[in-house]
């Protein structure tokens, strides 16, 4: 877990600095920890302008939308869907 932890870290870094940066997908049986290292990544790099925005499943349509609407905000936004199970 450390080695991915510290993947998702650096990636999350690029991400900030405007650097090329990957999405992401943490998956995992429930209670793993994927929420918790989403939540210390943003409380870590909070003062560097990263946000967190949670969409729930059903909403997952309204995407282009959100997206469009941060795209001129100063902040980068980490848009997070805590269970895509179908």
């Amino acid at each position: 877990v450390d080695r991915q932890r510290d993947q998702l870290a650096r990636n999350t870094r690029q991400f900030i600095d405007g650097l090329p940066a990957n999405h992401a997908l943490l998956w995992g049986s429930r209670g793993t920890g994927k929420s918790s290292l989403v939540r210390a990544l943003l409380a870590e790099n909070h003062k560097d302008g990263l946000r967190l925005i949670e969409i729930e499943r059903d909403h997952l349509g309204d995407l282009p939308r959100v997206v469009e609407q941060l795209q001129t905000l100063p902040q980068r936004f980490v848009l997070f869907c805590d269970d895509l199970s179908f």
